[in-house]
C-alpha cells in the first residue's frame, strides 16, 4: 500500500495535476475574505483555514465540491480540532459513514476517467487488484481526515506568529507584493521566489511541529547512533519537537526568527 501511495497518489506528476484545484479554491477563499472585509464583517481565521484545506482535499480525493456536501458543517471541524488535544480519540468512520461508499459507486457508474482528470478514488479503482473496495473506501477517508487539520493549523500558527512580530509580517507582505506586481495574484511559478515566506513556513513548523514524533521507523540491520548500538528490527521514534526546541542547535529556540 505504501508503494502504491508513493508511486500513484503522491508522485510529483500527480501533485502537479491538482494545481488547478488548489488555485481555484484559494481564489474562492480570497473572494470570500474580500467580501467580508468590504462589509466590515469579522473573519474567523480558523474556519477559513479549515474550509480551504477541506475543500482542496475533498476535491483531490473524491472529485467533488466540499461546500454543500454532508460534511460541510461545523461538527466535522470541531471534532477534528478536538482530536488534536485528545490523541487518537477521533474516528473518521463516525463522520464519513456513507461518503466513501457513495463516491466509489458514483465513480464506478461514470466509467473510466482520463489520466489528467483522475482524482485519488479513480487511481485506487484503476489499480484495485490486491485490495477490496472497503480498502479503497478506508484509505480515501484516512487521506481526507489526515490532510485537513495539519495544513489548517500550520496556517493559523504562521499568521499568529506574524501578528506577534509586525516586522516579520511586513517583510513577508512586501515580498509577496513585489512578486505579484501587476499580475494580481501569485502563480505556482512564483512560489520558488518567495524566499522569506518559505522561511516563515519552516520556522512555524519548527516552533509548532504538527506532531511530537515522526512516524516510527524499523531498523533493517545493526546500526549505531551516537554511543548506542541498535539491533535489527528495532522500532525507532524520532522526537522532532525536541529537535526544534534544542538550545544546542538553535540560539533562541523559543523565539520566532524566520
Amino acid at each position: 500500500m505504501l508503494k502504491i501511495c508513493v508511486a500513484e497518489l503522491f508522485s510529483m506528476k500527480k501533485v502537479q495535476s491538482f494545481q488547478s484545484v488548489r488555485e481555484e479554491e484559494v481564489d474562492l477563499l480570497i473572494k470570500s475574505v474580500s467580501g467580508s472585509v468590504n462589509l466590515a464583517n469579522p473573519i474567523d481565521l480558523s474556519k477559513c483555514s479549515f474550509s480551504l484545506t477541506a475543500s482542496i482535499i475533498f476535491r483531490i480525493v473524491f472529485g467533488k465540491q466540499f461546500q454543500g456536501s454532508e460534511l460541510d458543517n461545523n461538527k466535522l471541524q470541531k471534532q477534528v480540532f478536538e482530536a488534536e488535544a485528545m490523541l487518537g480519540s477521533f474516528c473518521a468512520s463516525n463522520f464519513l459513514p456513507y461518503v466513501g461508499k457513495r463516491v466509489i459507486e458514483d465513480h464506478l457508474d461514470s466509467g473510466p476517467t482520463k489520466d489528467d482528470e483522475e482524482d485519488i478514488v479513480d487511481v485506487l479503482l484503476r489499480i484495485e487488484k490486491d485490495q477490496t473496495q472497503n480498502d479503497t473506501n478506508q484509505l480515501t477517508k484516512d487521506i481526507f481526515i489526515a490532510g485537513i487539520d495539519t495544513p489548517a493549523i500550520n496556517m493559523i500558527w504562521a499568521v499568529a506568529e506574524l501578528a506577534r512580530k509586525p516586522t516579520a509580517m511586513k517583510k513577508a507582505q512586501n515580498e509577496i507584493r513585489s512578486c505579484v506586481g501587476k499580475k494580481g495574484k501569485l502563480t505556482k511559478n512564483d512560489v520558488s521566489k518567495l524566499t522569506y515566506l518559505n522561511m516563515v513556513i519552516k520556522e512555524t513548523l519548527r516552533l509548532h511541529s504538527p506532531g511530537v514524533l515522526l512516524l516510527p521507523r524499523e531498523t533493517m540491520c545493526q546500526i549505531k547512533i551516537g554511543d548506542y548500538d541498535i539491533n535489527p528490527k528495532t522500532r525507532i521514534a524520532v522526537n522532532v519537537w525536541a529537535i526544534g526546541q534544542d538550545s544546542d542547535i538553535w540560539d533562541n529556540p523559543e523565539e520566532f526568527i524566520p
